[in-house]
């Protein structure tokens, strides 16, 4: 349930990044996706380390912490991928 409710989180942080986004130029979209990246895995480093410190093995958060990590990543990934940078003309 914990893994759920953080990959929702880290969908709902993408949903916030995705509007806030839209209203800017093509340039600055992809630097906030990738912004969105940056935050993500350190909010889950944060995550695992709390894990870790709470009695579950290294191995165990990295193993969820990937997985909790990859799909809002990838939504992010996806999500950019469709609104690409054009050089201007």
């Amino acid at each position: 349930m914990r893994t759920l409710i953080a990959i929702g989180i880290g969908l709902i942080l993408l949903i916030v990044v995705a509007v806030l986004a839209a209203r800017r130029e093509p340039e600055a979209r992809q630097k906030a996706f990738a912004a969105f990246g940056v935050v993500w895995f350190v909010l889950c480093v944060l995550d695992a380390t709390v894990g870790v410190i709470s009695g579950y093995s290294i191995g165990e958060e990295l193993l969820i912490h990937m997985v909790i990590f990859i799909v809002p990543a990838m939504a992010a990934f996806l999500v950019a991928r469709r609104n690409p940078v054009h050089p201007r003309a």
